[in-house]
This record gives C-alpha cells, structure tokens and sequence, in this order.
C-alpha cells in the first residue's frame, strides 16, 4: 500500500488539533443549549407551582375563614342541634312515612318556570299537596306527567281550572305517594 504525505508533519498536527477544537467546540455548543433549555424548563416549573401554590393558599385561606365564620355564627351548633332532634324522632315513631327521598326526588324535577309556594303533607293517607305558579301552562303539564313517572307516585290530582289559564297559572297540585 501506497500512502502519500501531502502535508508538512507540523501542518498534520495542526490539522488534527484543528478537528479536535471543532469536535469539543460542538459538544460544548450543545451541553450549553441542553443546559439552557433546562434551565428554562425548571424556571417554567418553578413558576407554575408557584402560582399553584398561591392559589392553594387562597382557597385555603377563604375556607378558613368561612369555617371560622360559621363557627362564630353558632351555625354549626344548630345544624348539630338540629340532627339531634331528627336522630330523637326517627326513634320515637320508626313507622312513620320518609319524607325526604319523596320531596328529593319531587324538588329534583322541579322546572325552572315554575315556583312553590306550599308544601302540605299527611302521613296518614301519604298525601302530598303541592301549591304555587307556573310561567306556562306547557311547563306544569311537563312537570306533571315527569311527576308521574316517578316510583313514589301512585297518582296525581291537577284540576282542570289550574289549566284555564296559558301564563302565570296558580296551581294546587295533589300527589298521592305508594305506600
């Protein structure tokens, strides 16, 4: 094999160290910007918990400040009184009728349009009569028949004379829950 020395032997080193400078001058290119980018990134993290935190904070604060508003106000002592008084009478008469799955499932399909105004209820015959306003004729006839799809309702009573009207319709409304 033939091999030819185009180059001076000073000239070859230098052109070696050369290569060399370049290579090490990329690398350090890169480590900077991988560097850099890091940098941003953590600064990037650092300021979104940041702000994360800040928020944390307030709602924290604001909580704090409604519990110690409610704790000032006895509110927390009467809703305790309250539940009390309720656990009393479960004991005295378990027999009775619940009224709050009906009423829920009755005040869960309640429309917007239309506002109550009274709520009666006997346990003895599991009636529930119901008095207020509707915007429309078509919004309590709705409400109604949504009523009557319930489980808990056996039947309902809507006199004719509450739909005379076609706005602003009084109502008296009697629900007859299942026993």
């Amino acid at each position: 094999m033939l091999s030819f020395n185009l180059l001076l032997p000073e000239k070859r080193v230098q052109a070696v160290q050369y290569k060399q400078f370049i290579l090490l001058f990329r690398v350090s290119l890169q480590v900077i910007f991988w560097l850099l980018l890091l940098t941003f990134l953590v600064l990037f993290a650092h300021v979104m918990l940041r702000r994360e935190l800040s928020l944390m904070k307030e709602s924290t604060d604001r909580l704090v400040t409604y519990n110690s508003h409610v704790a000032k106000s006895g509110l927390s002592q009467n809703v305790k009184q309250f539940e009390d008084q309720i656990k009393i009478l479960q004991k005295i008469r378990p027999q009775d009728m619940r009224w709050s799955p009906a009423l829920a499932a009755v005040f869960s399909i309640l429309p917007s349009g239309i506002a109550l105004h009274s709520l009666e209820g006997t346990a003895e015959n599991r009636t529930v009569v119901i008095s207020g306003t509707a915007d429309d004729r078509s919004q309590l006839l709705a409400w109604r028949d949504a009523l009557q799809s319930l489980d808990l309702v056996e039947s309902i009573d809507l006199p004719l004379e509450n739909l005379l009207e076609k706005n602003n319709i009084s109502f008296q409304l009697t629900i007859i829950l299942v026993p």
